[in-house]
């Protein structure tokens, strides 16, 4: 007696993700449509990414020091002109991206890590952030593929300037 391996197993590695054949665990996934737009391209319209998530690190204010030889202690400079100053900070978007072989999968992942790695610093825009925008430029993109090795979550991480720029620079502050 043969034992054949099920169709629907089988089929479900070749056939293209999507709403109507996708697994249950995806379907949150596949409703999510936001999307950034970076170096001329859009992650979901050119690439297909789905972003699951977003965090923006607080910028830190800088601190500005200063010792004076023979004096116990230092000199607080950060608000002399009265302005204080914020360093960069980095903003980070968990993304997910399929493809219906394996093969398929990671070349796109490369596409995708040459879209991001390869530009300068340039605007960033986000669905989150209406009418805003970051400077910056990416710093790394870590990918994690899925057991079924035709999904992966990509954590895409980028150094921004410690202010969002107003779109239309209307905003006085």
């Amino acid at each position: 007696m043969t034992i054949l391996p099920r169709q629907s197993e089988s089929r479900l590695s070749r056939q293209r993700i999507g709403r109507a054949n996708s697994p249950a665990f995806l379907k949150p996934i596949l409703r999510l449509k936001g999307q950034i737009r970076f170096n001329g391209k859009k992650s979901y319209e050119d690439f297909k990414i789905r972003i699951i998530s977003a965090t923006v690190a607080e910028p830190k204010k800088r601190e500005i020091k200063v010792t004076v030889p023979y004096r116990n202690g230092s000199i607080d400079l950060s608000d002399y002109d009265g302005n204080f100053y914020f360093d960069d900070t980095e903003v980070s978007y968990k993304m997910f991206v399929s493809d219906t072989e394996p093969v398929t999968l990671l070349r796109r992942i490369e596409k995708i890590k040459s879209w991001l790695c390869e530009a300068p610093q340039q605007n960033i825009y986000d669905n989150y952030s209406e009418n805003y925008h970051f400077v910056g430029k990416c710093r790394t993109v870590e990918t994690n593929l899925g057991e079924d090795d035709i999904t992966a979550t990509l954590e895409v991480t980028f150094d921004v300037a410690p202010y969002k720029v107003s779109d239309d620079f209307a905003d006085p502050a």
